[in-house]
């Protein structure tokens, strides 16, 4: 219950007492849900910037980051459980990741 209370107060600003006395229990994963999805969003933008230092307009790829997570309640990674497409889908992820990093080891 202390994460629950931490990870509410600390993205929506609610007091301990607000949310054990105004949250109900079948509402605590939707929110918890929706603070993932919030924080998946900002790490892939920073990831984006990290890995493209010169973009020209970085608001054009946060946007786009965005728009892709507003989508992932069917991606691969929201899952609890992994299926065979869910498998696939990660390990495309792998390859195009693996390749990326053998492109960027052959540029220095």
């Amino acid at each position: 219950m202390y994460d629950v209370i931490h990870a509410l107060s600390s993205c929506y600003g609610w007091s301990k007492k607000q949310i054990l006395e105004d949250v109900y229990p079948d509402d605590i994963e939707p929110y918890l849900g929706r603070i993932r999805k919030g924080e998946a969003s900002k790490n892939l933008t920073l990831l984006a910037i990290a890995h493209n230092p010169k973009v020209n307009d970085p608001q054009k790829l946060i946007s786009q980051f965005e728009s892709q997570i507003s989508g992932t309640d069917e991606a691969y990674y929201t899952k609890e459980t992994m299926d065979e497409e869910a498998e696939n889908q990660m390990n495309n992820v792998r390859k195009v990741m693996k390749e990326n990093a053998e492109k960027k080891k052959t540029l220095i």
